[in-house]
């Protein structure tokens, strides 16, 4: 189970594609600062995916096998292996323009109101990362005296620290009020402004407190009249 093509790892490549592709989706339905997070999780799941992949090395023939299983030495498998850290690095700096541009924590107050900050989810999915870490004996960290061989362990922990990553992922969506797709039914723009999906439906128009616009939609609708 915990090889490097066992249930975990398939898992894990599942939860981060479900991720990347539910940001995607979600990029394509919103506007001003909802769409700039979901743009910059997209290449956060993306990494993650590969990662998961060995950078696609997996799909190529073991170079060895250990003790625990087969191993993908990806320095050897993929011609583009050198490239592999500054197109992450690149990634990831799109990212985090994205956040600037987009001035993306202005969405926090939206998120908060609704209780949907997932801090729980954050937390856990960092003790995950800890743990992982341990397992595989690194910075100096073991946990060989409680868990012996660690192989499972480890992928077993990295699973959940992936399912809290896209649970977390899934409460800022209903956060926001993405939570009856195909239609958000808040999204604020970069200005902190409500916006509206070009393709939404009359009877889904929906009026809002300007005052009180990081409120969720429900708090502040008034069916039958439009947003201004």
């Amino acid at each position: 189970m915990g090889w490097e093509n066992g249930s975990f790892k398939n898992l894990q490549v599942a939860a981060c594609a479900v991720g990347f592709v539910q940001a995607g989706i979600l990029a394509s339905r919103t506007s001003g600062a909802w769409k700039a997070l979901w743009i910059s999780l997209m290449p956060v799941w993306f990494i993650l995916v590969a990662r998961e992949l060995s950078r696609a090395a997996v799909f190529h023939a073991p170079t060895h096998f250990s003790e625990h299983a087969p191993m993908y030495q990806a320095s050897r498998l993929l011609w583009y292996s050198d490239a592999v850290t500054p197109i992450a690095a690149a990634l990831l700096l799109f990212s985090l323009i994205m956040v600037i541009r987009g001035r993306v924590w202005r969405l926090l107050p939206a998120v908060q109101g609704t209780n949907q900050l997932p801090i729980l989810e954050c937390v856990m999915a960092g003790a995950g990362v800890i743990l992982m870490t341990a397992a595989e004996h690194h910075m100096g960290m073991s946990l060989d005296a409680i868990v012996g061989d660690g192989q499972i362990f480890e992928e077993a922990v990295e699973l959940a620290a992936s399912l809290f990553l896209l649970t977390a992922q899934q409460r800022v969506r209903m956060g926001g009020g993405c939570v009856r797709p195909p239609y958000c039914q808040h999204q604020l723009g970069i200005n902190g402004r409500p916006g509206m999906a070009s393709r939404r439906p009359k009877s889904h128009i929906l009026h809002f407190n300007a005052v009180n616009s990081s409120a969720p939609s429900e708090w502040n609708a008034r069916p039958g009249l439009r947003i201004f």
